[in-house]
């Protein structure tokens, strides 16, 4: 989705929020972040970073992971 916006469009925590949600019901069938394991946590943090243009620290809030496992995973903006 953000791929195909301008560089500069950027999605709110908000907005990040509902996509994280829609990504647990269709590609994990569940509703809960907790339910999935980390190796499926970090994938998330993969697609919000890649498909939606997220922030390292974005990711960090959003997905309650340490800022050294992010950092390590993705690289920085």
């Amino acid at each position: 989705l953000a791929v195909e916006l301008d560089d500069t469009d950027f999605f709110s925590d908000e907005e990040l929020f509902l996509q994280i949600y829609r990504i647990l019901k269709e590609e994990y069938r569940v509703t809960k972040l907790s339910e999935l394991s980390k190796a499926q946590v970090l994938d998330v943090a993969y697609k919000l970073h890649f498909d939606y243009r997220s922030s390292n620290q974005q990711i960090v809030r959003l997905l309650k992971l340490s800022i050294f496992e992010v950092n390590n995973l993705l690289p920085t903006r």
